[in-house]
């Protein structure tokens, strides 16, 4: 028996896909919620076997995103997709299967091929393989002086205290890494010396490199020397972030703005990449061609966050210009607090140690998000709130 999630934001469609499912027979247990920000299910309760997501005739590209987060979130949940288009075109069936549509019906759904359906996918995870989560989350700066080092270092911090566990940041950013600076730390090792021994490391090795902070996070240090790069090779990044994820719980990689294409299986195999930029033209054009350039790489456009440092008010403008015409929201808005980040900057010590603030909210939050993995289903609890996975990102 499988439990089921019915995702619509029409009412009626919503009572009539859960009907369906019902004389299947073989739903245990069937949520529904709205198709809005604010119900997106976090699974934080809950982790439904299959998902019916009822398309938009006029536009689905909120239900294509949703069933993007997803396939990130835990590739094992089946997500079908629901249409009242009685012959889809190629386009939107294979915009469908790269957002993680298993299926795509017609509406009304007929019983005998929705039952058909999850019986099939009932077997299918009979032998499924386990999924091993991802760990690592990129953070990419749109152009320098973003703050990308900024969220990387105080992101981690949070990872850290959150969970509780094993949290790695890895400072990859050119021409050097500010991240030991900005954490008052005095690295003996480097990222110089991974790449060096990257044919024979391992997580011994690993450790033995990494500068612990008090906050209970590892670092391994970035270059301070830019001429130290000449003699890095690229290919052996992805390596020892390989190393770093398998010795940890989370690891965070500060890219600066720098994403080659030998890093690009970094990035693709992440759990998201964060894209940092502020509110102004040139930062928001710059983060436009960060996607683009990685979106010609074949990654993933669902692994992308646009998120916003320094934001203010009267920035909305602008951003809901790019909204638009992205078709993409921002994931993330850290208002503008210069003197206070400047402060934590100059005395080496994460926003979080030394002010209780909106941007420390905000990054703790999605820590949150991140740290909440799905639990047990609960017996029996129907039409239970499945929370809200976009939390973090209410104020989009």
């Amino acid at each position: 028996m499988l439990t089921v999630a019915v995702v619509s934001n029409d009412v009626a469609s919503r009572t009539a896909l859960a009907h369906c499912l019902h004389q299947t027979g073989l739903a245990r247990d069937i949520f529904e919620c709205a198709d809005s920000r604010d119900s997106y299910p976090a699974f934080r309760e809950t982790l439904p076997d299959v998902v019916l997501l009822d398309l938009s005739p006029e536009d689905p590209a909120p239900q294509f995103e949703f069933a993007a987060f997803l396939h990130r979130l835990s590739p094992s949940i089946r997500v079908v997709a629901c249409s009242e288009v009685a012959e889809p075109d190629s386009a939107v069936l294979m915009r469908a299967m790269r957002h993680g549509v298993r299926e795509f019906l017609r509406k009304p759904l007929e019983v005998a091929l929705l039952r058909e359906v999850l019986a099939r996918f009932e077997q299918e995870r009979g032998t499924a393989a386990p999924v091993v989560p991802r760990k690592l989350i990129a953070v990419i700066g749109a152009k320098g002086g973003v703050g990308t080092t900024t969220v990387a270092v105080n992101l981690s911090v949070q990872l850290a205290r959150i969970s509780k566990r094993r949290v790695l940041l890895l400072d990859l950013a050119r021409p050097m890494g500010f991240a030991s600076l900005m954490l008052d730390l005095q690295p003996k090792f480097s990222l110089r010396d991974a790449t060096q021994r990257s044919d024979r490391i391992d997580a011994h090795l690993l450790e033995g490199l990494i500068t612990p902070h008090k906050s209970g996070l590892g670092v391994l240090a970035g270059i301070a020397d830019p001429n130290d790069w000449s003699s890095i090779p690229l290919g052996a990044i992805p390596r020892v972030a390989d190393v770093a994820q398998a010795s940890s719980d989370y690891v965070v990689a500060d890219l600066g703005v720098f994403c080659p294409p030998e890093w690009t299986s970094l990035v693709s195999e992440a759990r998201c990449a964060l894209i940092v930029s502020e509110a102004h033209v040139a930062s928001l054009w710059a983060a436009e061609r960060q996607v683009a350039a990685l979106a010609s790489r074949n990654v993933d456009a669902a692994l992308l966050r646009l998120v916003i440092n320094r934001w203010h008010r009267r920035d909305e403008g602008v951003i809901k210009s790019v909204e638009q015409r992205t078709k993409r929201n921002v994931f993330l808005r850290l208002p503008n607090n210069f003197a206070k980040v400047n402060d934590a900057m100059t005395t080496g010590i994460p926003i979080a140690d030394n002010h209780d603030n909106t941007i420390v909210s905000r990054l703790r939050e999605f820590a949150v998000e991140i740290t909440s993995g799905p639990v047990a289903p609960r017996p029996t609890q129907r039409r239970a709130g499945l929370g809200n996975f976009f939390s973090s990102n209410s104020s989009r």
